[in-house]
């Protein structure tokens, strides 16, 4: 179980600007995305007025509200049929969008809270993770022309986090009853800059954006408080094209993002260490949309690939290496996932409209965990704890089913998603025990519900 834990860490350290669940690898977890089979299709193309692409919100023609709400199990651990470890995360966001001056200019805000808590429980084995984030944001777009529109939108978010248990105080060597466990605080702030235009049948766009997360890591060791800031760097874009020929639009989609930094183990004002992290994330999609007479299909090919890694080095007393021990920690987790996605929604009576949606993804993870320690001058050096998945394979099939209540004042949508996860022995032998937590287990992917509500003025 050490190496989903591992996980788990690298997805904390890049929740203020990567993904944080496991399923927002996959999908994109909002109602209108997972009715479309969860594809993180440019809002520009769609036509949803959405802050991640500030030019978008021109598509609001009146002022409206918009509710969002996302549960969701993507991880369970499964051994004789009980359940000793979960993930589960809870997702809740508003949103407002206000069309200004003729429609020219179009205003927009969204606030974000996100609860995920992890854990694993068997025998003397005890993990758990606890993350909470709130984000929120404002931004602006202008019609400079019939043909240009350009957008700016600025967003924060606030991240804190924990993690905890018998086995991590001893693979790390802490006092178990410490109250102060490994932990990470994180504030983030993100801008965002993009242009769109069209020329004939032709439509296209770019942003660019730029963040400046700062993270807190932070640990006690026996009576000692230690704390690691790290400054870090990210900045990202995104490009879309899309060409229209009567009611079909194919369209591309390109996405990349990154982030690094570094910081100081301090205890009290003396430093005591050096931490460093680097994060990566690209996305490529290609797809086909038909709409006619009430009803919409789509098909999407994308492939994303993320990637993190740390490494840690500290001490807690002088002469490092002579008198006292030495830590390290060398962690890092990548995937590289392709997906193929079908959806179909149709109108079926009144205001009423149904929803199916199909997808098809298979991922490459691979995840590595080093700790080690150095008791003195010419000691070997002692490992803590070491466990890699090298060649994992998950294979992932999802259904998502759907309905829609549309009028002219509400729009209310619901979905339901059900998927069956395979894995392949490299991954399951990791996972059931290679690691050395003892026991036997399998992999279960539960449903994810999301949720919306709309209204116009």
């Amino acid at each position: 179980m050490k190496i989903l834990f591992v996980i788990a860490a690298a997805i904390m350290l890049a929740a203020p600007t990567f993904a944080i669940s496991p399923y927002d690898l996959f999908f994109r977890s909002e109602t209108d995305a997972m009715l479309m089979g969860g594809g993180d299709v440019p809002d520009e193309i769609t036509g949803r007025p959405d802050l991640r692409h500030p030019t978008s919100l021109l598509h609001a023609e009146r002022p409206m509200v918009r509710l969002d709400l996302c549960s969701q199990t993507p991880v369970e651990l499964v051994r004789e049929g009980e359940a000793v470890g979960r993930w589960r995360s809870d997702i809740a966001t508003l949103s407002a969008v206000m069309p200004l001056q003729d429609g020219r200019w179009s205003a927009g805000l969204y606030a974000t809270t996100i609860d995920d808590s992890v854990w694993y429980e068997s025998g003397d084995q005890e993990w758990r993770l606890d993350l909470d984030e709130q984000r929120w944001g404002v931004g602006v777009a202008y019609q400079v022309d019939p043909t240009w529109r350009a957008g700016i939108s600025c967003t924060s978010g606030e991240l804190t986090g924990s993690a905890g248990g018998a086995a991590l105080a001893e693979m790390l060597s802490l006092t178990p009853g410490d109250e102060r466990w490994p932990g990470i605080n994180s504030d983030s702030t993100n801008l965002t800059l993009g242009a769109s235009g069209t020329s004939g049948p032709w439509q296209f766009g770019a942003q660019h954006n730029w963040s400046e997360p700062d993270a807190t890591l932070s640990v006690r060791r026996d009576v000692y408080d230690y704390a690691a800031p790290m400054q870090l760097s990210g900045h990202g874009s995104e490009t879309w094209v899309s060409y229209h020929q009567g009611r079909d639009r194919w369209w591309a989609s390109w996405r990349e993002s990154c982030s690094s930094g570094e910081g100081t183990i301090m205890l009290g004002v003396a430093g005591r260490g050096d931490t460093s992290a680097d994060l990566h994330d690209r996305s490529v999609a290609i797809g086909w949309r038909h709409e006619a007479d009430g009803q919409l299909t789509q098909l999407q090919i994308d492939r994303r690939d993320s990637s993190f890694a740390t490494y840690d080095q500290g001490y807690a007393g002088v002469l490092p290496g002579l008198t006292s021990d030495i830590y390290t920690l060398r962690a890092g987790a990548s995937s590289r996932i392709n997906s193929l996605r079908i959806a179909h929604q149709r109108h079926l009576w009144r205001s009423i409209s149904v929803a199916a949606a199909a997808s098809a993804h298979y991922a490459d993870v691979e995840a590595d965990l080093h700790i080690r320690r150095v008791p003195g001058f010419a000691t070997p050096p002692i490992t803590n704890s070491e466990v890699a998945l090298d060649g994992g394979r998950v294979k992932l099939w999802a259904l998502t089913l759907g309905i829609i209540h549309e009028d002219e004042r509400l729009r209310a949508s619901l979905s339901g998603t059900a998927g069956i996860a395979e894995t392949n022995e490299a991954f399951d032998s990791t996972i059931e025990g290679g690691d050395g937590d003892g026991g036997g287990g399998s992999l279960k992917v539960r449903p994810l519900f999301t949720a919306a509500l709309e209204w116009t003025f």
